[in-house]
Protein backbone atom coordinates (compact mmCIF):
# COMPACT_ATOMS: atom_id res chain seq x y z
CA UNK A 1 0.00 0.00 0.00
CA UNK A 2 2.08 2.89 -1.19
CA UNK A 3 1.94 6.35 -3.43
CA UNK A 4 2.50 5.08 -7.36
CA UNK A 5 6.45 4.73 -7.70
CA UNK A 6 8.72 3.88 -10.21
CA UNK A 7 10.60 0.29 -10.08
CA UNK A 8 14.28 1.30 -10.62
CA UNK A 9 15.01 -2.19 -11.51
CA UNK A 10 12.39 -2.29 -14.61
CA UNK A 11 13.67 -2.62 -17.83
CA UNK A 12 12.20 0.63 -20.12
CA UNK A 13 8.90 0.83 -21.26
CA UNK A 14 7.60 -2.21 -18.48
CA UNK A 15 5.17 -1.22 -15.99
CA UNK A 16 6.03 -0.13 -12.78
CA UNK A 17 6.13 -2.15 -10.26
CA UNK A 18 2.57 -2.25 -8.16
CA UNK A 19 1.21 -3.00 -4.61
CA UNK A 20 -1.41 -3.92 -6.28
CA UNK A 21 -3.30 -7.63 -7.66
CA UNK A 22 -0.50 -8.44 -10.32
CA UNK A 23 -1.39 -7.27 -13.51
CA UNK A 24 -3.31 -4.18 -12.03
CA UNK A 25 -0.70 -1.47 -12.76
CA UNK A 26 -0.11 1.76 -10.34
CA UNK A 27 -2.16 4.66 -10.64
CA UNK A 28 -1.14 8.11 -11.20
CA UNK A 29 -1.98 10.11 -8.03
CA UNK A 30 -3.93 11.12 -5.87
CA UNK A 31 -5.39 7.94 -5.19
CA UNK A 32 -6.50 6.08 -2.13
CA UNK A 33 -5.34 2.26 -2.46
CA UNK A 34 -6.89 0.13 0.97
CA UNK A 35 -6.04 -3.67 1.19
CA UNK A 36 -4.16 -5.80 -0.52
CA UNK A 37 -3.16 -8.03 -3.11
CA UNK A 38 -5.77 -10.27 -2.05
CA UNK A 39 -8.95 -7.64 -1.41
CA UNK A 40 -8.54 -4.03 -1.98
CA UNK A 41 -10.68 -0.55 -2.65
CA UNK A 42 -9.20 2.58 -4.43
CA UNK A 43 -10.37 5.96 -5.41
CA UNK A 44 -8.54 7.50 -7.86
CA UNK A 45 -9.56 10.62 -9.45
CA UNK A 46 -11.02 10.12 -13.32
CA UNK A 47 -11.73 13.62 -14.70
CA UNK A 48 -12.87 16.96 -14.04
CA UNK A 49 -15.97 19.24 -14.96
CA UNK A 50 -14.86 22.49 -16.04
CA UNK A 51 -18.26 23.90 -15.71
CA UNK A 52 -18.61 22.61 -12.32
CA UNK A 53 -15.15 22.75 -11.05
CA UNK A 54 -15.22 19.44 -9.88
CA UNK A 55 -14.06 16.13 -10.06
CA UNK A 56 -14.77 12.49 -10.69
CA UNK A 57 -13.53 9.82 -8.87
CA UNK A 58 -13.49 6.02 -9.72
CA UNK A 59 -14.07 3.38 -7.46
CA UNK A 60 -12.68 0.40 -8.21
CA UNK A 61 -12.52 -3.04 -5.35
CA UNK A 62 -11.44 -6.55 -6.21
CA UNK A 63 -11.89 -9.98 -4.28
CA UNK A 64 -9.62 -12.12 -4.62
CA UNK A 65 -9.62 -12.18 -8.53
CA UNK A 66 -13.01 -13.04 -8.41
CA UNK A 67 -15.01 -10.56 -7.73
CA UNK A 68 -14.45 -6.74 -9.11
CA UNK A 69 -16.53 -3.77 -9.55
CA UNK A 70 -15.54 0.14 -11.08
CA UNK A 71 -17.37 2.75 -11.93
CA UNK A 72 -17.28 7.10 -11.22
CA UNK A 73 -18.53 8.81 -8.73
CA UNK A 74 -21.30 11.64 -9.74
CA UNK A 75 -18.82 14.99 -9.92
CA UNK A 76 -17.60 15.87 -6.08
CA UNK A 77 -15.76 19.09 -4.86
CA UNK A 78 -12.30 18.28 -3.94
CA UNK A 79 -12.30 19.16 -0.30
CA UNK A 80 -15.36 16.38 -0.34
CA UNK A 81 -12.51 13.67 -1.01
CA UNK A 82 -10.06 16.44 1.50
CA UNK A 83 -12.76 15.51 4.06
CA UNK A 84 -13.11 12.08 3.57
CA UNK A 85 -9.63 11.24 3.60
CA UNK A 86 -9.32 13.27 6.54
CA UNK A 87 -11.90 11.87 8.81
CA UNK A 88 -10.46 8.58 7.97
CA UNK A 89 -6.60 9.14 8.94
CA UNK A 90 -8.20 10.90 12.02
CA UNK A 91 -10.34 7.58 12.78
CA UNK A 92 -7.33 5.30 11.76
CA UNK A 93 -5.35 7.28 14.27
CA UNK A 94 -7.97 7.18 17.17
CA UNK A 95 -7.72 3.24 17.00
CA UNK A 96 -11.77 3.47 17.41
CA UNK A 97 -13.83 1.74 15.02
CA UNK A 98 -15.99 4.33 12.95
CA UNK A 99 -18.26 4.59 9.65
CA UNK A 100 -17.75 7.19 6.95
CA UNK A 101 -18.96 8.18 3.57
CA UNK A 102 -17.22 8.76 0.96
CA UNK A 103 -19.81 12.44 0.45
CA UNK A 104 -21.82 13.45 2.42
CA UNK A 105 -24.14 16.17 0.31
CA UNK A 106 -27.37 14.11 -0.33
CA UNK A 107 -28.17 10.45 0.24
CA UNK A 108 -27.27 8.97 -2.76
CA UNK A 109 -23.78 7.93 -1.60
CA UNK A 110 -21.73 5.50 -3.93
CA UNK A 111 -19.54 4.44 -0.94
CA UNK A 112 -19.83 3.65 3.21
CA UNK A 113 -16.31 2.54 4.98
CA UNK A 114 -16.74 0.47 7.67
CA UNK A 115 -13.21 0.58 9.98
CA UNK A 116 -12.85 -1.84 12.44
CA UNK A 117 -9.40 -2.00 14.74
CA UNK A 118 -7.95 -5.51 14.53
CA UNK A 119 -5.56 -4.87 17.73
CA UNK A 120 -1.76 -4.82 16.66
CA UNK A 121 -2.69 -6.02 13.01
CA UNK A 122 -4.40 -2.08 12.76
CA UNK A 123 -7.89 -1.78 11.06
CA UNK A 124 -10.09 -3.84 9.15
CA UNK A 125 -12.57 -2.31 6.50
CA UNK A 126 -16.01 -3.74 5.71
CA UNK A 127 -17.68 -1.35 2.88
CA UNK A 128 -20.33 -0.77 0.96
CA UNK A 129 -20.24 0.37 -2.87
CA UNK A 130 -23.36 1.17 -4.50
CA UNK A 131 -23.02 2.32 -8.41
CA UNK A 132 -23.57 5.91 -8.38
CA UNK A 133 -25.09 6.03 -5.49
CA UNK A 134 -28.76 4.70 -6.39
CA UNK A 135 -30.84 2.91 -3.90
CA UNK A 136 -32.28 0.55 -6.66
CA UNK A 137 -29.12 -0.67 -8.18
CA UNK A 138 -27.34 -3.73 -6.62
CA UNK A 139 -24.56 -3.01 -4.12
CA UNK A 140 -21.43 -4.75 -3.32
CA UNK A 141 -20.43 -5.11 0.38
CA UNK A 142 -16.78 -6.56 0.99
CA UNK A 143 -14.53 -6.84 3.94
CA UNK A 144 -11.04 -5.93 3.86
CA UNK A 145 -8.08 -7.90 5.77
CA UNK A 146 -6.63 -6.02 8.73
CA UNK A 147 -3.66 -3.63 7.39
CA UNK A 148 -1.27 -1.84 9.86
CA UNK A 149 -2.40 1.68 11.09
CA UNK A 150 1.20 3.16 10.03
CA UNK A 151 0.70 1.93 6.72
CA UNK A 152 -2.29 3.32 6.54
CA UNK A 153 -2.05 6.22 8.11
CA UNK A 154 1.44 6.85 5.25
CA UNK A 155 -1.24 5.93 2.56
CA UNK A 156 -3.71 9.02 3.12
CA UNK A 157 -0.62 11.71 4.05
CA UNK A 158 0.73 10.87 0.25
CA UNK A 159 -3.38 10.83 -0.54
CA UNK A 160 -3.75 14.33 0.61
CA UNK A 161 -0.17 15.64 -0.11
CA UNK A 162 -1.07 14.72 -4.16
CA UNK A 163 -4.67 16.29 -3.63
CA UNK A 164 -3.93 19.80 -4.73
Amino acid sequence: MSGASADAGAPAGAEPASDFAPGVPAPAPPYLHLGDATAWLRVERAGADDRTRRDTWRLTCEWHGHLSAAFESRPLARRDIHTFATKLRAGIAAGAPFSLPLAEEDRHNPLRLHALPAGSRGHGFHLRLTPHGQDTANHLDMEIAPVASETLLAEIDTFLRNLV
